[in-house]
């Protein structure tokens, strides 16, 4: 319990650490071209025994087989992390995760659309203005708030940005919430 309890925190300091460098822009991208999608498969692969544990059916659903482009893996996997690890943690067992992939063509070329989906509780409307915001939790999950302090969405919104992308939020009561990454 004393070393899990350690590596929480780590990783909350780590992530606080991570915005702190982003503030001050001293954040660097190291970016590889690859394969998005393998990359993206493994990393929701690895929250599939956590997804069990809680009787949740976790599926990737990535139409392209494979789309080639630049990202930075290490805020990539933040990302994607932060957002499964809120989704799996505000499902109820017997509930769905959905990591969904899309490929959209616009004036600048491809653009790739990440989708994490939950059958959770949901957010009510007023909340969802400040979901992104630093140490932002809704008084309606109290009993779960211990597992956190209300940084991963704030640093995935800020890593999405730096990225160049947009993050957005879509949420209806007792049927679940979505995020959209493009």
């Amino acid at each position: 319990i004393i070393r899990q309890s350690g590596h929480n925190l780590l990783g909350l300091v780590n992530q606080v650490l991570e915005l702190a460098r982003i503030e001050a822009g001293v954040m660097k991208r190291e970016l590889v071209q690859d394969d998005i999608i393998s990359y993206l498969k493994v990393t929701v692969e690895s929250f599939h025994s956590l997804a069990a544990a809680k009787q949740i059916e976790l599926t990737f659903l990535a139409p392209p087989s494979m789309f080639a482009m630049d990202y930075d893996p290490d805020h990539l996997q933040l990302i994607v992390s932060n957002l499964l690890s809120n989704a799996i943690k505000f499902t109820p067992p017997k509930g769905q995760v959905e990591v969904a992939i899309e490929i959209h063509k616009d004036v600048k070329g491809e653009a790739l659309q990440l989708t994490v989906s939950d059958t959770g509780p949901g957010i009510q409307d007023q909340h969802l203005p400040f979901v992104f915001d630093r140490f932002y939790q809704a008084d309606d999950f109290k009993d779960l708030k211990k597992d956190g302090i209300g940084i991963g969405l704030a640093l995935t919104k800020e890593l999405v940005s730096l990225a160049g992308g947009e993050i957005t939020v879509e949420s209806q009561l007792d049927k679940g919430s979505t995020f959209r990454i493009k």
